[in-house]
């Protein structure tokens, strides 16, 4: 963000006694057992997520025009397919998502509260503060999946998704 400043006006103007993001010493503020090696900068070009939901929406046009659905490949479920928007928005874990339960979603504030149990690092809670996009996916699954305790339920309601089932 502040990289972005420095090249734009009027917020170059804000920055020019420094950077106040050079203050920060992340060995302090990380957690002593993070791996500051192990980061990663991998991420989808907006072609790619575009491709994406091209792809989505094909597979669901595809199925629906399709005279024998028992010849064509079925689309996502709905749920896997939010699933998957709300990872991409949220930048949470497959883990961390499909552990979500309803009363730790806050629909009303936009806030997603993952307990240190669900994180892979176990280390403190997180607060997730929701965008729109990731707000209105959320809203979405909740139509199709608030009657389970998980946000992405298993077939039996009595527990989560298991995260391998999203990734296949």
């Amino acid at each position: 963000m502040f990289a972005w400043a420095r090249k734009r006006q009027p917020w170059r103007k804000l920055l020019v006694n420094g950077d106040p993001m050079e203050l920060i010493e992340i060995e302090k503020i990380v957690s002593p057992d993070y791996d500051l090696d192990n980061m990663r900068d991998r991420i989808l070009s907006v072609d790619e997520i575009q491709e994406l939901h091209a792809i989505i929406t094909r597979m669901h046009t595809d199925y629906d025009a399709a005279p024998n659905k028992r010849i064509v490949s079925q689309p996502l479920e709905a749920t896997t397919k939010r699933a998957i928007w709300i990872m991409l928005s949220t930048l949470c874990r497959v883990g961390e998502t499909a552990m979500a339960r309803w009363e730790h979603v806050d629909l009303a504030a936009g806030i997603w509260s993952i307990p240190k149990e669900n994180d892979k690092d176990n280390v403190a809670d997180l607060t997730v503060y929701l965008s729109a996009f990731a707000l209105d996916q959320f809203q979405q699954l909740h139509a199709h999946t608030s009657h389970s305790a998980w946000c992405l339920p298993a077939r039996n309601n009595e527990a989560n998704i298991e995260g391998k089932s999203i990734s296949k």
